[in-house]
C-alpha cells in the first residue's frame, strides 16, 4: 500500500481539519514520522486504520473513541484516506455521527455512521470521487479485506506495526508468525502450485493402482504368475 493523502477532521488530538499530502515526498519509499510525545504521530496511523477498517492502529481504543475532545459538538468526525495498491488508486471515507441525547447535561457520544469506498484509478480531478465500490460500515470493511488480502489485525502487524508492537510479533507463536509471513511475502501462489502438484501426484497414484489391479486380474485369468509368462502366452496365442 502507498499512502497518497490523509484528511482528518475532529479526530484524535486534531480539533479542526488536518491534511497530509504524502505526494510531497516524491518518489521516496522510506520516510520518518517524528515529533514530541503527544504530538499526534500515532494518530496518523490510527486515522489510516480507522478509514480502512474502522479501528485504531493499536486496537487499544475503538474507532468511536477517536472523536476529538477539543472540537465543537456540531463538527462531525470525518477521515478520508487516498491510497494506491499497485496501479489502482482508491479513496475511503468514514465518519462518526452524534447520538441523540435527551438530557442536555449529558455529554453527547458518537457512533459509527457513514463509510464509502471509491475506485479512483482513472480519476484526474481532486473533486471527482470515482466509482463507488461499497458503502455502509461493514461492507466497506469487507471490500478492504478483499483488496488487501487480510483483516485489520494482520494489517496492523504486517503493514504498520505500531509502536511497541514489534516485540509482540517476535514473541508470537510460530504458527501465528507463519501466517503473518505468508501474507507479507505473498506465498499463496506457491502454496497453490504445491497443492496442485500434490493433487496431480495423488491422481497418478490412483491411476497406477487401477492399472496394477487390471494387470493382476488379466494374469489371473491367463493363469500366469509373472508379466513375462503373460507375454509368452500372448506370443503363443498370436502364433
Amino acid at each position: 500500500m502507498k499512502p497518497i493523502k490523509l484528511m482528518m477532521t475532529a479526530f484524535g488530538p486534531y480539533a479542526g481539519t488536518q491534511e497530509i499530502d504524502f505526494r510531497e515526498l516524491g518518489g521516496r519509499s522510506f520516510f520518518l514520522i517524528h515529533g514530541a510525545t503527544g504530538a499526534g504521530k500515532t494518530t496518523i496511523l490510527d486515522a489510516m486504520c480507522f478509514a480502512l477498517y474502522g479501528q485504531t492502529s493499536g486496537n487499544d481504543r475503538k474507532g468511536e473513541q477517536m472523536r476529538s475532545q477539543h472540537t465543537k459538538s456540531d463538527i462531525p468526525t470525518v477521515v478520508v484516506f487516498d491510497f494506491a495498491l499497485g496501479d489502482n488508486v482508491y479513496r475511503v471515507m468514514r465518519s462518526l455521527k452524534r447520538e441523540r441525547v435527551k438530557d442536555a447535561d449529558v455529554e453527547a457520544s458518537f457512533k459509527s455512521d457513514k463509510a464509502i469506498l471509491w475506485d479512483r484509478t482513472n480519476v484526474v480531478g481532486e473533486q471527482e470521487v470515482g466509482v463507488e465500490l461499497a458503502s455502509k460500515w461493514t461492507k466497506v470493511t469487507e471490500e478492504i479485506e478483499t483488496l488487501f488480502g487480510f483483516e485489520s489485525a494482520q494489517f496492523r502487524q504486517v503493514i504498520i506495526l505500531p509502536q511497541d508492537k514489534f516485540q509482540q510479533l517476535l514473541k508470537a507463536k510460530s504458527d501465528e508468525r507463519e501466517d503473518l509471513f505468508k501474507v507479507l511475502f505473498q506465498t499463496k501462489q506457491f502454496e497453490d502450485v504445491e497443492e496442485a502438484l500434490k493433487q496431480e501426484a495423488a491422481d497418478l497414484d490412483k491411476e497406477l493402482q487401477r492399472l496394477s489391479a487390471d494387470r493382476a486380474h488379466v494374469m489371473q485369468l491367463a493363469q500366469v504368475s509373472t508379466p513375462d509368462e503373460l507375454n509368452e502366452t500372448k506370443k503363443v496365442m498370436c502364433f
